[in-house]
């Protein structure tokens, strides 16, 4: 449930070009931070008086949140951690985890008889295939 809640932060609406359908997808956010992460207090405020970005310390724990803490993916610079952008990015890889997720609550409903629970799995799953 905490990924597709939609409190901004987990669940982001894309819409496709080519059909104009709408998709709910996941991304790594966080509320907005305006201040650095304990366990990295000092480089957080260092690497922050070099950053441009308004929003560095909410990326930087959005960044955090995924496990790649500070690989070039969530970089617009991929070399420059001032210009990471993680919460603009949505993961291919956490995506596809949430489809397997869907997909294995989906049949375990399913074996369990709770139609309700199963077509909803079943329609989350198959939209996020569609994306």
């Amino acid at each position: 449930q905490l990924w597709m809640a939609a409190d901004g932060y987990h669940a982001v609406n894309v819409t496709s070009p080519q059909t104009k359908e709408t998709y709910t997808l996941n991304v790594y956010g966080v509320p907005s931070q305006n201040g650095p992460r304990p366990e990295s207090y000092r480089e957080d405020i260092e690497t922050s008086k070099h950053s441009k970005s308004t929003s560095f310390f909410t990326e930087v724990i959005g960044g955090a949140q995924s496990g790649w803490d500070y690989s070039s993916r969530w970089f617009k610079n991929h070399e420059d951690i001032e210009t990471i952008e993680a919460t603009w990015v949505v993961p291919v890889d956490l995506n596809c985890i949430l489809y397997r997720v869907e997909e294995h609550l989906e049949h375990w409903h399913e074996s369990f008889g709770n139609s309700e629970a199963f077509s909803r799995y079943r329609a989350a799953k198959d939209s996020r295939a569609a994306a």
